[in-house]
């Protein structure tokens, strides 16, 4: 396993909403530049005070739109 998810669980099959680590593990990136994406606005995401979340649903929807083009997400 890669060291940068060794402490990330992978979210439940029927999880709504997602750590920012959950989502990075997800798509493979490290959990640091998620959260840059996320602060660029580029994963969709919620804020509940400090703490942020992604909506599975939504970043799912992200990634099947971004399949459909060339070049995927940017």
């Amino acid at each position: 396993m890669n060291r940068k998810f060794a402490n990330t669980k992978l979210p439940d099959e029927g999880a709504m909403v997602l750590t920012i680590p959950q989502a990075a593990r997800l798509l493979l990136i490290s959990p640091l530049r998620a959260y840059q994406l996320a602060k660029e606005g580029k994963i969709p995401c919620v804020h509940f005070g400090r703490s942020v979340r992604v909506v599975r649903a939504d970043l799912e929807r992200m990634l099947a739109g971004a399949a459909g083009r060339e070049g995927g997400v940017r």
